[in-house]
């Protein structure tokens, strides 16, 4: 009959706080790492570290680039110097014509040109190394926030556990405080306790009732720290008690901790690899590179190759001057030291 008492209570108190969703710590942590806005960030630094560790791997292949450019302009030329300042320097080649002269036609010019750095003395290795030690750094990034945001999620879901029973315990005293008041109502009405008495335990009431509204006060609060830390809607929640009826297994195996290091730790540890492995990048620049290079080009142009004698020799139709009908290519070594 007593355990039926205590269950009711429970219920009781359970139902006018207004709870409304049963929650685990576990569901409560992974809940709040999924939707923990910075856990979300470095997730994705994480990931745009590793699409870069392939780029690095992808900068050891030959780079080729592909063009095509049709023109239509003049062709004078005259002799001097000349630099093209900021990349705004135009390159056209002709006759060094005693005077100016308007004639233009169409022209057009086609490359294929490939460059490649096929020994570095180790700065591609290195390079790629450093990729390699930046995503372990953001993966370790993200296990310390991940560890930091359980630890403050299992703190708030462990403190709206303590509150929530001790919001019970502040109703058992309420309850105890009303039914002593009654007994010493009933006593001092038969005159067997003195009126003062009788004061007293309505006070001691009121200071119960006060107890455990500051107690509702509490969970509200712990509650709403927890809803924040998980990034859900406003809502109750109902704790597991779990660990109030039983030890937890964990605790129970005793297994022997390991001698990894703190994940924040981990994390600086990670760091400083990578500055490490930034001074290992560094002097491999003191070495020079190597590097091999291919060049096709064909070129068209409407102005005819006896136009040194005849400048009426040029053709103002387009096909004439982007039909290719020159063809260079040029292939060499070279090496470079900075």
């Amino acid at each position: 009959m007593y355990f039926k008492k205590i269950t009711i209570l429970f219920l009781l108190i359970f139902a006018s706080i207004g709870y409304s969703q049963t929650l685990s710590l576990k569901e409560a942590v992974k809940t709040g790492l999924e939707n923990y806005g910075s856990i979300r960030a470095k997730t994705n630094y994480t990931n745009a570290s590793k699409e870069t560790l392939k780029q690095s791997r992808r900068d050891y292949l030959p780079n080729l680039n592909l063009s095509a450019q049709q023109d239509y302009g003049t062709v004078n030329g005259q002799n001097g110097p000349l630099y093209g300042f900021g990349g705004l320097g135009v390159a056209s080649s002709g006759l060094p014509l005693p005077e100016q002269n308007w004639n233009s036609a169409f022209g057009a010019l086609y490359l294929v040109n490939m460059n490649w750095d096929f020994f570095t003395f180790g700065k591609m290795k290195e390079k790629i190394n450093l990729s390699k030690i930046d995503v372990q750094a953001k993966e370790k990034d993200l296990e310390q926030e991940k560890f930091q945001q359980e630890i403050k999620i299992s703190a708030a879901y462990l403190n709206l556990l303590a509150s929530q029973r001790l919001l019970i315990s502040q109703q058992k005293n309420l309850d105890r405080a009303e039914i002593f008041k009654k007994t010493a109502v009933a006593r001092v009405k038969n005159g067997l306790l003195a009126g003062v008495d009788s004061t007293l335990a309505t006070a001691e009431v009121s200071k119960a009732k006060i107890a455990l509204n500051l107690a509702r006060n509490f969970v509200k609060e712990q509650n709403n720290k927890l809803v924040d830390l998980m990034g859900v809607a406003p809502q109750d929640f109902v704790t597991d008690t779990l660990f109030v009826t039983q030890i937890p297994k964990e605790l129970i195996k005793g297994n022997a901790a390991n001698d990894s290091l703190h994940p924040l730790l981990q994390f600086y540890k990670t760091r400083i690899d990578y500055s490490n492995q930034q001074v290992k990048l560094f002097k491999r620049f003191y070495y020079p590179t190597m590097s091999a290079f291919g060049v096709l080009q064909t070129r068209a142009s409407g102005f005819e190759n006896s136009y040194a004698t005849d400048q009426n020799a040029f053709s103002r139709n387009y096909w004439d001057g982007v039909n290719p009908d020159r063809t260079n290519y040029l292939i060499g070594v070279g090496i470079t030291w900075n």
